[in-house]
């Protein structure tokens, strides 16, 4: 074959830069949702809220849920990521089997 084939793999020194390779981006989008965030906290005070329960009513109550939510989610999906995943040489015993078989 001669040398002008193409590959499905872009090499990684040919591959065009993506704008949030640029650390400097990522850090605006960063800072930026830390910004809204400090907002919505600031002005929380300001607006009625129709809460159901009493405690609904408390001051960011609900971005503590939120965190604390996310937290609980990403501590059960550890969890099952240990009891369904499988060893990492699970296809390749099944297709040794079949190899020696054959």
């Amino acid at each position: 074959m001669n040398n002008t084939e193409y590959s499905s793999a872009i090499s990684p020194s040919r591959e065009a830069s993506r704008w949030l390779d640029d650390r400097k981006n990522v850090d605006k989008i960063y800072w930026g949702i830390v910004g809204i965030c400090a907002v919505l906290m600031v002005i929380e005070p300001f607006y009625h809220k129709h809460a159901y329960l009493g405690f609904e009513d408390s001051f960011g109550f609900y971005g503590w849920f939120g965190f604390l939510a996310s937290i609980g989610l990403f501590l059960i999906a550890r969890q099952l990521s240990i009891l369904l995943s499988r060893p990492e040489d699970f296809y390749n015993e099944v297709t040794g089997e079949a190899e020696e078989e054959s």
